[in-house]
């Protein structure tokens, strides 16, 4: 839920850098028509001025690019479909399910890798006599969705479980 959190809160971070970015782009245009009339008007050295209008271009030429890219950011949140992002995440998951049920090696290597570190195991005993074990640890699901939700490296945290187990089993 953390990408549709951030993926609802995108728009108004990307009007404010668009409306930053534009802004910018206005007092860039101002700039360089100040300096081309004073190089027109011959109101002082031409090299320095010329220098500071080749500048003011590379800057305006990152900020088009800037605009470009919020412009990309604006389609794909359009694009985006709650829907078919869960339809995905369900299938991941489920996929991740089937392997580690289904074949032993293969599970032990994908656990290795959700892992974030070691696993805590602490035996208890119940009211009713059973042992019951309470194991934790910390995850990452970024590694089991990789490439369908999560960006690589952001990880999620996997909470407490508890797995009871019957004297005698």
């Amino acid at each position: 839920m953390r990408e549709w959190k951030t993926r609802a809160e995108e728009p108004e971070r990307i009007a404010a850098e668009r409306a930053t970015t534009e802004a910018t782009l206005r007092g860039i245009g101002v700039k360089t028509a100040r300096l081309v009339e004073a190089i027109t008007s011959g109101g002082g050295e031409v090299k320095p001025l010329v220098a500071e209008i080749k500048r003011l271009e590379r800057e305006q030429a990152d900020l088009l690019a800037r605009l470009e890219h919020l412009d990309g950011l604006d389609l794909a949140r359009e694009e985006f479909d709650l829907g078919t992002w869960l339809g995905e995440v369900k299938e991941a998951l489920a996929d991740l399910q089937a392997t580690l049920e289904g074949t032993p090696q293969a599970g032990r290597q994908i656990i290795r890798r959700l892992l974030d570190g070691p696993v805590t195991v602490t035996p208890r005993t119940t009211e009713a006599g059973g042992l019951v074990f309470d194991y934790s640890g910390s995850g990452r699901y970024d590694v089991a969705l990789a490439g369908v939700v999560v960006p690589s490296g952001q990880a999620r945290r996997i909470n407490k479980n508890n797995v009871g187990v019957r004297p005698g089993d």
